[in-house]
């Protein structure tokens, strides 16, 4: 478990490296404007770090809005963190929350789901967006995936970046760095997360055809990619906009 933990934690560092961090940062701000909302809840929110990037580099322009963290196997100990650095701005939901059955939880409000749709399978995807298009305010998917294959070359370079890991993460902890140089095995739980994140990738022409299908005349989207890495969905309601 400490060292699942240890692996959600670097996600965030790894995906530095494309320059994620940023690119999501701009989308969101893109998005959060045209559905002028100031609620939102995060699905699958793992260890909840892109949601804090939103709140340490905000310039000012996200203090007034609001988040929910949750997950179908949360990390209570990660989210009491977030919610005591941000105390106005995060909370969190310690039961289990299944990012296809859950409409309750987001309902008139913004829903991100960051970096885990790939996780759900074609039925449990196509439920989501279904859920998400009746009872949410908006929606923003971020997969840092597209099934490119320059990306596919550039997988292996997730093992050396993991090494790097024990020297980035802050506080210093000395179970990362057994794990990952004496004992490599974080670098290889996140070698083997990517290539099977990327198996498991959906890519944007997989988005267009479920939003073709179950969306309808009230809402507007837009599906993209962000170079070789990345995989977008930003949609709102158009009485939102």
């Amino acid at each position: 478990d400490f060292l699942k933990q240890i692996q959600l934690e670097g996600i965030f560092y790894i995906s530095s490296f494309i320059k994620s961090n940023k690119k999501f940062l701009r989308l969101f701000s893109q998005w959060q404007k045209k559905i002028k909302t100031k609620e939102f809840v995060d699905l699958g929110s793992g260890s909840g770090n892109l949601i804090r990037y939103i709140f340490e580099n905000n310039n000012g322009n996200f203090s007034e809005i609001h988040f929910t963290v949750t997950d179908l196997e949360p990390r209570l100990e990660l989210f009491k963190k977030l919610k005591n650095r941000f105390p106005e701005n995060i909370d969190y939901i310690g039961d289990k929350v299944d990012i296809a059955s859950s409409p309750k939880v987001f309902k008139n409000k913004g829903v991100t789901i960051l970096t885990s749709f790939h996780e759900l399978s074609q039925e449990k995807a196509l439920k989501t967006i279904q859920n998400l298009i009746d009872y949410s305010a908006g929606f923003f998917i971020y997969e840092p995936l597209n099934k490119s294959w320059l990306q596919l070359i550039k997988i292996p370079g997730v093992f050396l970046a993991a090494l790097l890991l024990p020297f980035r993460l802050k506080p210093w902890s000395w179970k990362n760095f057994i794990f990952s140089w004496i004992i490599p095995l974080i670098p290889f739980f996140h070698l083997h997360d990517s290539w099977v994140s990327f198996l498991r990738s959906y890519t944007k022409k997989d988005f267009k055809k479920w939003l073709e299908k179950l969306g309808n005349k009230n809402w507007d989207w837009v599906v993209d990619n962000l170079g070789s890495d990345i995989t977008y969905v930003i949609a709102w309601r158009k009485d939102e906009s």
